[in-house]
């Protein structure tokens, strides 16, 4: 019985209390997905019109999707998208799938560089950018694009 009054056996007690307490079937905090919209403008000239919206969302993984989506008026097969380093620039920071063959929607999941590991961009660091464009060109012509700041 002297064992039973030992320090050491109350600690274990204690321990394996606390541990069998523990519900080991808990997922935890349900992943919710942050996610940040920007308006899409189509610049011909001086003239700035809105020509869709662009939606960046968090995935579980903390990287980045990307969705485009065009109005009516500026849909047309054989547009390309970019994420670049200026409203004005041409250098690419991330290229960005294709449209589909309406010229409606655009998804890349997971938007990433384009360096030659091509490494998926979290979505802190995508949203975080300053000064980032997201350029559209119709058929590679790049009289017509629009744009959407970061």
């Amino acid at each position: 019985m002297k064992a039973l009054n030992h320090p050491f056996f109350y600690f274990l007690a204690i321990i394996t209390l606390f541990v069998s307490s523990c519900d080991k079937g808990d997922p935890g905090t349900p992943f919710v997905p942050q996610t940040k919209t920007y308006t899409l403008y189509n610049r011909v000239g001086a003239d700035s019109t809105v020509s869709g919206t662009v939606v960046v969302t968090e995935k579980s993984d903390g990287n980045a999707s990307l969705k485009i989506s065009l109005g009516d008026g500026y849909k047309l097969p054989g547009i390309v998208a970019f994420i670049v380093d200026s409203p004005t620039g041409l250098t690419p920071y991330a290229t960005l799938n294709a449209f589909d063959a309406a010229g409606q929607f655009s998804t890349t999941d997971p938007v990433k560089d384009v360096t030659i590991s091509a490494s998926p961009i979290p979505y802190a660091t995508l949203i975080g950018k300053s000064g980032y464009a997201i350029r559209i060109f119709n058929s590679g012509l790049s009289v017509e694009w629009s744009v959407a700041h970061m």
